[in-house]
Parts: structure tokens; C-alpha cells; sequence
């Protein structure tokens, strides 16, 4: 595409002429670049691109976009005010605009994100609105995921790209996480979605934010971008979805557990060890469900995803609400069991609010034995959530074992002095750092009728410590201990 069409409704100041200057295609990460492509310079937390572009013209840019002008570029420079802007803006030109030609559904809150996306990517692929899925667990278009991003929301270029994708393969629809940062630094920036759903809103994300007023703003953005025969689907037990619900102004539709004048809420629930069942009243009459999935948390998840569905697709009413063939989401809420030293469940659950609805959960499903858990809190993240977290746990739990989530780059030690904050009974709390080991500890201290959580990575393959990604999932460290002590 001429580059000049690319940078069409752009506010640019040019170097030197670009009029006939063809690109083969668009990459922000300079190792990405080859012959004929255009590289725009993004700065992110830790890594300018601004510092690539010499690197970047070496690997076969033809043209860089840039925010200052540097000297002695052999290339045609765009210098523009708003890179983040601008790389969203190209993105969607550069992919024939194809993000307004699919549906494009945003979830978003503090958690179930991943669980409600792919709950609706089920619902939606069952009655044959081909669906992809874009998040916290990459791309998701087939049975397999088959691409990883660093980032829930990926960067609009991946996201444009990826739906352009989709569509080639007559996918029409895609679900996208839209975490607050994401939001915040543009990713979404006029992307047009038919849907966005709230989930809940709770203390997460506060060392970017700095308030919960900051926070929740950044997500109400992303309801300001409904299409005008879209729909806002809003937790309205949640306070500060009450606070969206009467912010916004599009199509709302609300939904409940507590609430009969919601427009879809739950009649009569029932919660099982390994199952939820009940009736969800709608405005187009009632559903008879039962889903493989276990939590309050999740039956907020699965009505968020239906109330979306029904939206959307009003004649899937008439059609059969089969969730059997749901299988577990990864690393949430996963169950493993053991043969004699309890049922293992691995959650993600990372803030205060995950960490209580989970302990809520146990206690209706758990008809005897202990409650035990291993947990430990992100390094470089929200410090003030840390003794909140221990707290709830020496309230909920008969043993704990504080150990290293990803310490990033703290010092483990100071990560889980600030939760023995919260902890009252610091005597009782048994400190182990190797999470591989507190692992171990945990299951050796279990007995059959337990439950174990194992809380925080969820369904994460690395662990970051000092800047190095080191190969870990709970889940493997599990089955491990397994081997060596039931086999």
C-alpha cells in the first residue's frame, strides 16, 4: 500500500517526499522488520523503539514514524504528536478497515475477563457465528492456541492484523480482553466494537493508575466506542457498574444474581464441586443451565456471556443451551485431584476481590476437610493490595504458604513481608520462596478431603525473576509431586 495512503486523515510533517513510496508492511518491534516494510518508533515502559530505528533501517525499513526527528536517517522520517494514536490509525487503514466489517466484542473488569470471553466464544461458535478470540491467552480461532502475546490487550497493530486474519478464514466475529491499560495506552483507540461488557471493577492496577477513579474511567472509555446498534452488558451487582450503567448512553443491558429487574439474572442457582446449575430469567424467557464450571464468580461469567449472546443473536433463544462440551478454562479455576492428599484447584486469581470470591466459593462447595493455599503477590505491581490479600487468606484458610509469584524485579523477601502485613498470626504462616518447593509443601501438608489452592499464575508458562523468564506452570510442578508421591 502507497505510504501515503497509509497515513490518510494522519497530521504528519514529512522529511521529504513520500508521494510514491510503497509499503510492503507496518512492525514496531525493529527484529520484526524486513525489506520494504515501515517502522514506527512506540515507547513503552521499559524499551523506547526510538532507539531501534538505526536497527530497524538496517533490516530493511523503508520509512520510520517517529514522534521527534533524529539526524543522520537515511529514510523518510514522519514525525507525528501521538504515536500510540497514529499506530492505530494505520493499522486500520493498512488492513483494509476490517475491524468495521467484523463484530468486534470487548470484555472487560478486573476479573473473568478470560473466563467470560471464551464462554462467549463457545456460545457464539456452538450456534454457528464463527468466532475468534483474542487475550490474556493469546488467539484462540481453532481448538488450539495457536499464537502467545505478552500483553492481554496486544498492541492495535496485532489486534487489526489478527482480525484480518480471522476474517481470510470467514470468521466474523472476534472477543477481545480490554484491560485497562490497553485502554489507557490506545490499543483501542477508534476501533468500533458491537458489544463491550462489564464485569465487576475491583483494587488491581494501582501503581499504573494511582486511583480507583483513574482505573474505572479507563474502562468506562471503552463503552464510548459502542457502535450505535451495539450494546453495553454491564454487571449491575457490582457498584461500579451501577456507576457505568448510568454514565453511558447506548443499547444497556444489565445482569444480576441479586437483582430480579435486571434484564437477564438468575432465578434459582445451584453450586456442585465440579458443576452450577440453574434457571436465568431473559427478556426472551427462561433458560434451564447447567455448565462444568464451579464459583459464584463463574455464574456471573457465564450470565454475562449469555446476556451478550442474546443481544447480539436474539433467535439463539430457540436453540439448545448445551455447555457439556465446555471445557475447564486454563488456569482458572483448574482442577486437579489427587489421590490422597485433596483436590488441587490453580486460579489466577491475583487481587483481594479473586482471591475472596474464590474462598466464598469453597466454603459452599467444601463439605469437609481443610482449606490450604500457596500464594504470593506480582513484584513491580500494586504494593497496597499485598496485606489485603494475607488477610483474607488467615480469615479463610487453615494453611497458607506465602512464596514468589513472579517477583519481577523486588526482592521476594519484601513482597512477602508486605503481605505478612495483613497477617496477624504470623507464626502460623509458613514462608517457602522456591515456589516449586512451596508447591511440594503444601500437597506433603494436605490430606485427602482437602482442598489446595494454589493461587496467582494460573495458566502462565514462565516465571519472572530479575528481568529472566524461567520456564514454570503450576500445573506441571503439580503433577510432578504427583509422580513422585502417588505413583
Amino acid at each position: 500500500m502507497l505510504l501515503k495512503k497509509i497515513l490518510h486523515n494522519i497530521e504528519y510533517i514529512a522529511s521529504t517526499n513520500i508521494d510514491n513510496i510503497n509499503i510492503n508492511n507496518i512492525a514496531y518491534d525493529s527484529r520484526k522488520i524486513k525489506k520494504g516494510d515501515l517502522f514506527i518508533a512506540i515507547k513503552g515502559d521499559n524499551i523506547d523503539g526510538h532507539n531501534f530505528i538505526t536497527s530497524a533501517i538496517k533490516n530493511g525499513a523503508i520509512a520510520i514514524i517517529a514522534t521527534k526527528k533524529l539526524q543522520n536517517i537515511s529514510v523518510p522520517q514522519i514525525i507525528v504528536q501521538n504515536n500510540r494514536k497514529t499506530l492505530a490509525k494505520i493499522s486500520k487503514m493498512f488492513y483494509n478497515d476490517s475491524a468495521t466489517t467484523s463484530n468486534i466484542y470487548g470484555i472487560t473488569g478486573t476479573n473473568g475477563k478470560t473466563t467470560t470471553a471464551l464462554i462467549l466464544k463457545y456460545l457464539l461458535d456452538s450456534n454457528s457465528h464463527n468466532t475468534g478470540y483474542i487475550g490474556t491467552l493469546g488467539i484462540k480461532a481453532t481448538n488450539n492456541y495457536n499464537k502467545n502475546f505478552s500483553l492481554t490487550t496486544p498492541e492495535s497493530l496485532d489486534i487489526y492484523q489478527t482480525i484480518f486474519n480471522f476474517k481470510k478464514n470467514n470468521i466474523n466475529n472476534a472477543v477481545i480482553e480490554t484491560s485497562s491499560i490497553g485502554i489507557d495506552r490506545e490499543r483501542i483507540f477508534q476501533m468500533p466494537f458491537k458489544l463491550a461488557l462489564f464485569t465487576n471493577l475491583s483494587q488491581d492496577h494501582l501503581d499504573y493508575h494511582k486511583t480507583m477513579d483513574a482505573y474505572f474511567k479507563a474502562k468506562e472509555k471503552l463503552f464510548h466506542q459502542i457502535t450505535n446498534d451495539g450494546f453495553g452488558i454491564i454487571n449491575i451487582d457490582d457498584g461500579y457498574g451501577k456507576k457505568l450503567y448510568e454514565n453511558i448512553e447506548c443499547n444497556k443491558i444489565s445482569f444480576s444474581l441479586k437483582n430480579s429487574d435486571a434484564d437477564y439474572y438468575f432465578e434459582k442457582i445451584n453450586f456442585n464441586v465440579d458443576s452450577t446449575q440453574g434457571i436465568i430469567h431473559s427478556p426472551l424467557g427462561k433458560i434451564d443451565i447447567k455448565f462444568p464450571l464451579i464459583g459464584i464468580f463463574n455464574a456471573y461469567n457465564l450470565l454475562g456471556a449469555i446476556s451478550s449472546q442474546l443481544s447480539l443473536f436474539p433467535e439463539d433463544y430457540s436453540k439448545k443451551f448445551d455447555l457439556k462440551d465446555l471445557h475447564p478454562i486454563p488456569g482458572r479455576m483448574e482442577i486437579i485431584k489427587t489421590k490422597s492428599h485433596g483436590t488441587v484447584i490453580v486460579d489466577f486469581a491475583h487481587t483481594p476481590d479473586a482471591m475472596e470470591k474464590i474462598f466464598d466459593t469453597m466454603k459452599i462447595v467444601q463439605k469437609q476437610g481443610n482449606l490450604n493455599v500457596a500464594f504470593g503477590c506480582g513484584g513491580n505491581r500494586d504494593k497496597s493490595k499485598r496485606p489485603i490479600m494475607g488477610s483474607i487468606a488467615e480469615n479463610n484458610c487453615n494453611k497458607i504458604i506465602l512464596t514468589n509469584d513472579n517477583p519481577r524485579n523486588e526482592l521476594p523477601s519484601e513482597i512477602i513481608n508486605d503481605i505478612l502485613k495483613g497477617i496477624k498470626n504470623k507464626d502460623s504462616i509458613l514462608v517457602v520462596e522456591d515456589r516449586k518447593n512451596a508447591i511440594y509443601e503444601i500437597l506433603n501438608n494436605s490430606k485427602k478431603n482437602d482442598i489446595v489452592l494454589i493461587l496467582g499464575k494460573g495458566d502462565e508458562r514462565n516465571q519472572e525473576i530479575n528481568g529472566t523468564k524461567i520456564k514454570f506452570d503450576d500445573r506441571e510442578i503439580i503433577k510432578s509431586w504427583m509422580k513422585k508421591n502417588e505413583s
